[in-house]
């Protein structure tokens, strides 16, 4: 596996700012961003909307992350459905008849409750975006 800041290395004299929406950790997988872990080269700014999840999040990556519990979307209200596992919570309801013809993949829903979604550009937190 290469690493992205071999092929820009001339080039990058900042911080790499990348956005997660939807940052949920993945339990004993690695961080996604593991090959970018260099010391000041990078910055992940996190959308984690499930509240615990988030939490767990800044307390795993206190440096170069910044996380917050937005639901990104187009700024209307909308149904969240939360999943019986987080990973799998969503602004869209999950395809039932689709998902029946998969095995062990039901994303059984375990509360549905109405949210207010922040666009992207709207968010002060965020000034550059580079991924």
């Amino acid at each position: 596996m290469f690493s992205l800041f071999e092929i820009l290395e001339d080039e990058l004299q900042t911080k790499i700012t990348i956005v997660d929406v939807g940052a949920a950790s993945l339990g004993d997988e690695p961080d996604p961003y593991d090959s970018l872990r260099q010391p000041g080269r990078f910055h992940i700014i996190g959308f984690e909307p499930v509240k615990e999840q988030c939490e767990l999040l800044e307390l795993m990556f206190p440096e170069d992350h910044s996380f917050f519990p937005y639901f990104i979307g187009d700024g209307s209200k909308r149904t969240f459905h939360l999943c019986e596992n987080p990973l799998t919570s969503s602004l869209y309801e999950p395809n039932s008849e689709l998902l029946s013809k998969f095995e062990n993949l039901m994303l059984n829903v375990t509360d549905k409750f109405e949210v207010e979604t922040k666009c992207l550009d709207d968010i002060e937190e965020i000034l550059d975006i580079d991924f």
